[in-house]
């Protein structure tokens, strides 16, 4: 067994299912349950009566069962190689001195739980994707049937899709302080003690967190029922702190293109954006026809901005009004808003998967046929169009 300096994490086999087979993993030390965070052979489990883990001279580390090579970190032409357990839960082979350059890490290769200091996103210069995959059961680290993933088609989002294709619930563009669908990121209980961060440049785009007070534990999970699941160690047990999808709302494109969900109490209703009427299951379409030059937008308040595979983002528009300006000038500009890093963003087809909160989400401003604000369009379009 390997344990963390500070006794956080330790690296060491574990059986979840009561059996003789079990798996090499990293598992919190202190908590009273200690909560597998990374599987290094989750594709195969082994004999613990017989499984090996061997560090080679020139730095390969495998994990051997009855003689046999179950996994391994695939490197090699090292000098003194050093594995550590880091207290942040990353295990970390590196060459050793002089230089100590790091030949593998597990936060590179997650499973379902997503740790402070991890990655999880796309590097463009090495066409890696670090995603979470669940497991396959609450008792089986196997690869399950959901991924939370990073979207990079049009501007990033992050994902839960089940069996990598069917896109069931999405998180909306990044904003100032979390992403559009969930504004309980802007919590000030957690925001106090976890600083989110999401970075988009030339080099690739992940989303990320740190502790701005080391006394926490916390941890994201990719559950094996398909639920995004953020939970913190909190008296003394692990509390959830919140979890996506929440409601019906949440589920993926729930009421069609163009409408809104909105949470009820019991269940949920559908609704039309102003200026659309009901197509039944093809959603809703609009009434008048676009003209481009005298088209207005109407602001829809606090909402899960729409999906954005069909969507671009403006990042040198960094206010409303420059936003609006481009918007209205480009004839195939149908929706546009203000998503923090990305700037200004516009979308150019349907709003799909629209929902509102009652507190925290963001402003949509939709394009319409200028007879749809009647006798008081001039004092709407102020109202609307002023940053």
């Amino acid at each position: 067994m390997l344990i963390s300096e500070g006794g956080v994490f330790q690296l060491g086999f574990f059986n979840s299912s009561g059996s003789g087979n079990g798996y090499l993993g990293i598992r919190y030390c202190k908590p009273v349950d200690p909560s597998v965070v990374w599987v290094a052979n989750r594709n195969k489990s082994l004999n613990l009566s017989t499984a090996t883990l061997n560090l080679t001279a020139d730095g390969t580390l495998s994990l051997f069962d009855n003689g046999i090579i179950i996994w391994s970190t695939g490197t090699s032409s090292a000098i003194n190689p050093v594995l550590q357990l880091l207290d942040s839960g990353n295990l970390v082979l590196t060459a050793g001195k002089p230089n100590g350059a790091s030949l593998w890490q597990s936060f590179d290769h997650p499973c379902d739980t997503l740790l402070p200091g991890m990655k999880l996103g796309v590097d463009y210069s090495t066409n890696i994707s670090r995603q979470l995959v669940s497991w396959k059961s609450p008792t089986d680290p196997s690869p399950g049937d959901y991924f939370f993933k990073m979207e990079t088609r049009g501007v990033p989002e992050i994902s839960i899709r089940r069996s990598s294709s069917e896109k069931i619930y999405r998180t909306g563009p990044w904003t100032n302080q979390g992403f559009s669908g969930n504004p309980k990121m802007e919590d000030s209980e957690i925001a106090n003690k976890l600083n989110f961060s999401f970075v988009s440049n030339q080099d690739g785009v992940y989303y990320t967190t740190e502790y701005k007070k080391k006394s926490l534990l916390t941890r994201a999970v990719m559950n094996a029922s398909g639920r995004f699941e953020r939970w913190n160690w909190d008296g003394g047990s692990w509390s959830n702190f919140w979890h996506v999808p929440e409601d019906d709302c949440d589920e993926y494109a729930r009421c069609g293109s163009n409408r809104i969900c909105t949470k009820e109490y019991y269940s949920y209703s559908c609704s039309c954006i102003k200026g659309f009427e009901d197509k039944g299951s093809l959603g809703c379409e609009r009434t008048k026809p676009l003209s481009c030059s005298s088209d207005r937008f109407w602001k829809v308040q606090s909402i899960k901005l729409p999906d954005t595979e069909n969507a671009t983002a403006h990042s040198t528009k960094t206010t409303l009004a420059a936003c609006e300006d481009w918007c209205s000038k480009n004839c195939s500009c149908l929706a546009y808003a203000m998503a923090g890093l990305s700037g200004c963003v516009t979308w150019s087809g349907d709003s799909v998967d629209l929902r509102s909160f009652t507190s925290g989400g963001d402003d949509l401003y939709v394009r319409l046929a200028a007879s749809e604000f009647g006798k008081c369009i001039e004092s709407l379009s102020e109202v609307v169009l002023d940053p």
